[in-house]
Formats: C-alpha cells, structure tokens, sequence
C-alpha cells in the first residue's frame, strides 16, 4: 500500500498515541512524549527517553490497527523498563494480552 504523506500520518499516530497515553502518564514523566514520523526501514518505532519523543516509521499507518496499536503500546511501555527484560513484556501483556498476535501482524508484511 501507497504511505500516507508524512502529515497525514503525524497526525494519525498522534491521535493514536492520545488515546493509549492515560494508560502511561505515571511513566511517562507526567507529560504527553512527543510524536515523530519517520521513514524507518521497519513498521515499528523508536523512543528516546531522554528526549521524551516517540517516533514511529511511516509505514506503520499502512499496517491493521492492532499492529498499530501493538507498536505504540510497546514504545510506551519502554518508558518504565528501557530494557525488554521481563518486567517489560508483562507491562505490555498487561494492555494487550494478545500481543504476540499483534506482533506477529507486523511481520507478515
């Protein structure tokens, strides 16, 4: 599928990022992190703590919706455990119990 010009898409993950963002604000240092859009080789995304910004690859807005919200899910999880250590993967089966599913979405492209 053709990507979504790179406005489009901000404003698309943004909005996505909002409504997941309630779950995270404790770890998130109390404040909405910024939202990036980049063309990323994968579909998947990127957090930098310290800058407080979540980037997402363009081409994730051309995945379904439960890979979309896997990926956000797991970058904000990244904001309690930097790490994918186990304390990680519970914090994200904790909003999305199915995500190996939805993982496994993101693969078939």
């Amino acid at each position: 599928p053709a990507l979504p010009p790179k406005a489009e898409a901000l404003a698309y993950m943004q909005a996505l990022c909002r409504a997941y963002y309630p779950q995270f604000a404790a770890t998130a240092g109390g404040a909405m992190p910024n939202i990036a859009v980049r063309d990323m080789n994968t579909a998947g995304g990127r957090g930098s703590l310290r800058t407080g910004t979540l980037a997402f690859a363009r081409r994730l807005c051309t995945m379904p919706l439960p890979a979309q919200e896997y990926v956000v899910v797991h970058e904000f999880c990244h904001f309690a455990h930097p790490d994918h250590s186990p304390a990680f993967w519970a914090a994200v089966a904790e909003v999305l119990p199915d995500y190996k599913q939805r993982e496994r979405l993101l693969k078939l492209r």
